[in-house]
């Protein structure tokens, strides 16, 4: 067992050095010491202030929604308590007037979930409880038990509220309170109405059950874990005890999932199950209502998702058709679910058929398909469809790849043109009747803002401004720059700066990576977790430089499937084309190159330290995977397939063996609460270092999960992070 190897310390973010220490380094530009009447080491104030204020960007807004009427968008803000607990409050904003309020705002009662009801009221789950929350006059409470109600949803005739309540799925008629079970079996391996966590994380999917536009059905997810591997999650102290969890690794037995659908219009509550076929090695990630609220429109996924179907299914007998299928020998790409349009009679989706993901309207029969986006360009998401006017709204990367708009679409013609700045990075939420959109976007140089827009893209309000004030940008320049793969394939680049060069000096540079599918690290956009620190980082004169290889998301399919069934490997020979473009430049020292990443840049950052002689300098990996076999089916299985189908894959990109090939020093990260990527996987990668008598640093945070969120942790974290690569570079 490799636990018999590691020394634990419970106290906190604490560091442990194994192996001799390495030899003194000379420091790069350190910030200021702290004034300290104590002799222990203090934090970077600079980073002590940047992770306060980045705690500020969550007043940004989340979880918007317009009201019916289209006259107001009610979103959630977190505001810090007395206790420094952010807390989420439910805001407001009127469009006559532009007047914001908050509606729930109490440090005693965090919002936990909300729905309109209506065009005046909300249902609203604040502490595991249920409320009525008017524009006008008091709220209500509705439910008052021991055990939490989550994530009520409210039908469109405002006269039932449905929610989940330890694994069964319940609804409440609003005028008499009474309550009625949809299921009555539930436990934490039978689930009716939730979402497990594989759906959640790998497939983004939110709603384990949804009203019909008629308020009669209910359709919902009944998920059978019996078969499911459990793990332990550790935590790290009595106060945070170790958490069980459903997690399946490759290779092992999935959730299986059905889809019931609930008739609760009269006195007993009457369920159809829809034939969906295979429930055993199939994922059904996407359930919607078609208008005519006698249809459910879904979709399926076979286990390695190289085949994609969408389903039309009648609520009434259960049966199912086919009306897409969608295939690729590597994977396919889980759209956003389909847009219908023309009272359900066809379909706007989001497909790949050309290397892009681009708009393609589909009939309800299947036989018409037409392409109505073409070139060279991704769209991400269908925003909002104007049919009386004949106009889809999107958001794509259609004049640089770095950079994500907002355009419109005229079907008649097929003109499109854009509807916000073409630079930086957008993203809409359209109000129903289509007057309006909610953009929050930003750039390099621009923290994200929230402001109101009319369709035209005229601006009309600002929802919320940028909370970060020290972006240390007036010092620094980001520069997007295009390099070459060693096989002449052009990479999007990023290079943080000072702005003046000191000619007769030759600079640090620090790799910032993740380089995983999916993911878009090069763009313009605006990172509160990590530009301010890049941008302090280049100010004290540490260079930070990130590329974009095979792998990453908005360059098209066959870029991003490259990586197929060897993870790690062409994503680290693009890692090294940027290397080599950085000794090119003159003002760099190619003897002081670092790497850190996190997730899936935490496990690149080992492929670099354990793949490569004397290349890095020294490395940070923050919650790596470091072996493919521990992670979990959908992901891992998406990309590198079943361990039985790619063994040669997995032995090949496990990074266990190579324990003994680390050249440089190297700090480890995790938090012990990560129910994401497991602290198995460092502890596993740190009893191998260990054997191989090798000399590292390990840092762990005790109740934190993958993120290792809280602003007082951020900045212990990257105060360590930043002294360390002080140290070493």
């Amino acid at each position: 067992m490799f636990f018999n190897r590691i020394f634990w310390f419970m106290l906190g973010g604490i560091a442990l050095s194994c192996g001799a220490p390495h030899p003194p380094m000379p420091t790069i530009s350190p910030a200021p010491p702290s004034v300290s009447t104590h002799d222990k080491p203090r934090l970077d104030v600079e980073i002590t202030r940047i992770f306060n204020e980045s705690a500020a960007e969550t007043a940004i807004p989340k979880d918007m929604a317009w009201a019916p009427d289209s006259t107001k968008v009610a979103y959630i803000r977190k505001t810090r308590s007395r206790t420094k607990e952010m807390v989420p409050e439910l805001w407001i904003h009127e469009l006559v007037g532009h007047r914001q309020r908050p509606l729930v705002a109490n440090s005693t009662m965090p919002v936990d979930t909300y729905d309109w009801c209506g065009a005046n009221d909300l249902v609203v789950v604040i502490n595991g409880d249920i409320y009525w929350v008017p524009l006008s006059g008091e709220k209500r409470q509705l439910t008052q038990t021991e055990a939490a109600e989550k994530n009520a949803k409210c039908t469109k005739d405002s006269t039932k509220i449905a929610y989940t309540r330890e694994h069964n799925l319940y609804f409440l008629e609003v005028a008499t309170s009474k309550e009625l079970p949809v299921s009555h079996v539930g436990t934490k391996n039978n689930t009716f109405g939730e979402v497990t966590w594989v759906y959640g994380e790998e497939f983004n999917t939110q709603n384990g059950f949804g009203w019909s536009p008629d308020s009669r059905r209910l359709w919902f997810y009944h998920m059978d874990l019996s078969g499911v591997s459990t793990r332990s999650v550790m935590a790290g102290s009595p106060e945070w005890p170790p958490i069980s969890q459903y997690y399946p690794r490759p290779g092992e037995q999935n959730p299986v999932v059905r889809i019931g659908v609930a008739d609760t219009s009269g006195d007993e509550v009457r369920t159809t199950w829809i034939g969906t076929g295979d429930l055993e090695d199939a994922y059904l990630p996407q359930v919607t209502w078609h208008p005519d609220s006698r249809t459910l429109v879904a979709t399926r996924l076979d286990r390695l998702q190289t085949a994609l179907e969408l389903l039309l299914c009648t609520v009434d007998t259960g049966a199912c058709q086919i009306v897409l299928t969608e295939r690729d020998p590597r994977w396919v790409n889980l759209p956003d679910p389909p847009e219908l349009i023309q009272q359900g009679e066809a379909f706007l989706v989001l497909l790949e058929r050309d290397d892009f993901s681009h708009i393609y309207k589909i009939d309800r029969t299947g036989q018409g398909i037409a392409q109505l986006t073409k070139g060279d360009f991704v769209v991400s998401s269908i925003d909002a469809v104007d049919e009386a006017d004949g106009t889809i709204f999107f958001r794509a990367n259609k004049e640089q790849t770095t950079s994500w708009g907002l355009f419109q679409l005229s079907i008649a013609d097929g003109k499109i043109d854009p509807i916000s700045d073409i630079t930086g990075t957008h993203k809409a939420l359209f109000s129903p009747d289509m007057a309006y959109y909610v953009d929050t976007h930003s750039s390099l140089t621009q923290p994200v803002r929230v402001d109101l827009y009319d369709r035209r893209g005229q601006f009309a309000a600002r929802v919320a401004g940028p909370g970060s004030t020290h972006t240390y940008d007036a010092a620094v320049t980001n520069d997007i720059i295009p390099i070459s793969a060693e096989d002449g394939e052009t990479l999007n680049a990023l290079l943080t700066r000072p702005t003046v060069i000191d000619p007769t000096r030759r600079y640090p540079v620090l790799i910032y990576v993740y380089g995983g599918p999916h993911s878009q690290i090069v763009r313009d956009a605006f990172s509160s977790k990590y530009q301010p620190w890049r941008n302090l980082m280049a100010s004290r004169g540490v260079l930070v430089f990130s590329v974009d290889g095979r792998g990453t998301y908005g360059r098209g399919h066959k870029f991003e499937t490259a990586i197929h069934r060897r993870l790690g490997e062409i994503e680290l020979a693009d890692q090294l084309a940027g290397v080599a473009y950085l000794k090119t430049l003159p003002f760099v020292d190619p003897d002081r190159i670092g790497i850190f990443g996190w997730s899936y840049g935490g496990t690149m950052v080992l492929n670099a330290m354990l793949r490569t002689r004397e290349v890095f300098r020294a490395g940070v990996s923050v919650a790596p995977v470091t072996d493919w076999r521990y992670y979990d089916t959908a992901y891992t299985e998406r990309y590198m397939q079943r361990p039985t189908d790619n063994p040669d894959g997995y032995e090949a990109t496990s990074l266990l063996p190579l324990a003994d090939n680390l050249d440089a020093p190297l700090l480890l990260i995790h938090g012990l609460a990560d129910d994401n990527v497991h602290f198995t996987h460092t502890a596993l990668l740190v009893d191998a270092l260990i054997g191989a008598g090798k000399d590292f640093e390990v840092l762990f945070y005790p109740g934190k999960d993958h993120g290792i969120r809280g602003s007082d942790t951020r900045a212990h974290l990257f105060t360590r992070i930043t002294r360390f690569f002080e140290r070493h570079l």
